[in-house]
């Protein structure tokens, strides 16, 4: 046998089982040294796996971070990087497809979460949570790309899921409510909608407290709904409030707070109340450059709208006698 490179990385247990194959066939048993050779790869592997893991693990931290600091295009390289090391890790697939969501990347995001399904679905024991989560996320990304038949099935089973075995009143409950809701309010099924997003709105404030991003987030929402109705007076306060409390708990300078700006200037714009829409739209899109880049779908959204108002007041100006 040819001597094998030690490698000082190797256990213990490893380096012994090598000798062992050495010495068995400087003695001519070759079928001890194939057994012990079969046992070394084994070992090795085994061990290689355990740094892969610690290695993913670290860079789905490095992601974290980069993702609470809102560098999300380094945050999903971080987390590409911890699924190369450790390809069956649905958790790590999620956390991928949320940062997908957040770049607005969302024929990417379904195929990830499709793979991480499989994946959880093939588990020895099946982690019903976990399932849930899937469920909800591939149902949002079909969401989000505009395939509302193909959300709905994913957005009822979540929901179904998380009341067996969250319970009713529970945060994670909550936004199944709040996603299927969405889903309604996407098509046109008002009805259906208000009573998901006001309950979503009820279990938040009792799990989470009065000001949590998760309350604006159902403000947000109810008074999108409500705005779609025509019924103004009721979503102005709605909005109002979720963009306090995102200020408050997010920051000034916050994605979410530019969204909330910016729906209130839609608000404000539909009302022809031009003149309190156009500061809020600048606000914004200030937010959303400095934030997510120019780039960003958010931010090409915010110009798009901040424009479209420009254009209606020159307009307007011009048709003036």
């Amino acid at each position: 046998m040819e001597k094998l490179k030690r490698d000082g990385s190797l256990s213990a247990t490893a380096k012994r089982v090598l000798a062992e194959a050495e010495q068995a066939e400087e003695k001519g048993n070759s079928e001890l040294a194939l057994a012990k050779i079969k046992e070394y790869r084994q070992i090795v592997e085994n061990e290689s796996n355990i740094i892969n893991k610690k290695l993913a693990e670290a860079w789905v931290l490095e992601g974290r971070t980069l993702f609470s600091q809102l560098k999300l295009e380094e945050a999903e390289n971080a987390i590409e990087e911890a699924i190369k090391l450790d390809s069956n890790n649905p958790e790590y697939l999620l956390t991928l497809a949320g940062y997908l969501e957040w770049n607005g990347r969302y024929k990417r995001m379904v195929e990830v979460s499709q793979k991480a399904i499989s994946l959880i679905k093939n588990q020895e024991s099946l982690d019903k949570i976990l399932l849930a989560e899937s469920l909800s996320t591939i149902g949002t990304a079909y969401r989000l790309g505009g395939n509302y038949n193909s959300a709905t099935n994913p957005l009822q089973k979540s929901l179904k899921l998380r009341k067996e075995l969250l319970g009713e009143e529970h945060p994670d409950t909550a936004t199944s409510l709040n996603n299927l809701a969405l889903l309604y309010h996407k098509q046109g099924r008002y009805k259906k909608a208000e009573p998901l997003y006001l309950k979503a709105l009820e279990i938040s404030k009792k799990t989470l407290g009065e000001e949590h991003p998760n309350v604006a987030t159902s403000l947000n929402n109810l008074a999108l709904l409500y705005e779609s109705q025509g019924r103004y007076e009721a979503a102005e306060p709605l909005y109002l409030q979720a963009l306090e409390i995102d200020k408050k708990t997010l920051g000034e300078e916050h994605p979410d707070v530019a969204t909330d700006l910016n729906n209130l200037a839609l608000l404000y714009e539909s009302q022809g109340r031009c003149k309190k829409a156009e500061p809020l739209y600048l606000q914004a899109l200030e937010i959303s450059k400095k934030t997510l880049g120019e780039d960003h779908p958010n931010t090409i959204t915010l110009k798009s709208n901040y424009e479209t108002l420009i254009e209606s007041k020159n307009s307007k100006s011009n048709n003036k006698i």
